[in-house]
């Protein structure tokens, strides 16, 4: 499978939103667009 730099990068940021948005007290905003962006990245990655 060919790696794509930028959804790398797009799933490295999804993954830090949501880890930070646990550690922030009452941040839910940062959890929600983390898992919206790895929804992108899934989507893009596996709709053939």
């Amino acid at each position: 499978m060919n790696r794509v730099f930028g959804l790398d990068v797009l799933r490295a940021a999804a993954i830090s939103l949501v880890i930070a948005s646990h550690f922030s007290n009452g941040s839910r905003v940062l959890g929600f667009l983390g898992v919206e962006l790895f929804f992108v990245w899934f989507y893009s990655v596996f709709s053939g």
